[in-house]
């Protein structure tokens, strides 16, 4: 798969894990009132946005090598 098929797929598991999940489970319980639910719905959104951040984060920064700066052809002192 390509990087952008498993950012995707990453994208679409966290959106249901994270958001519609828990709205689906606080909405099965009757006695459950949504004064209290909603603080941690939100919790829960915010806590898939980190965690899609930080593995987004380390797939498109974690792979890139940086160029030795002797070899680089933008410093005026390269051989």
């Amino acid at each position: 798969m390509s990087v952008a098929t498993q950012l995707s797929l990453l994208d679409t598991l966290t959106v249901f894990l994270f958001d519609m999940f828990p709205s689906f489970l606080f909405a099965h319980f009757p006695t459950i009132n949504f004064e209290s639910v909603g603080p941690l719905s939100a919790v829960s959104k915010n806590f898939g946005f980190v965690i899609e951040a930080m593995i987004i984060c380390k797939v498109l920064i974690g792979k890139k090598g940086v160029a030795p700066l002797m070899n680089s052809k933008y410093t005026p002192n390269a051989s």
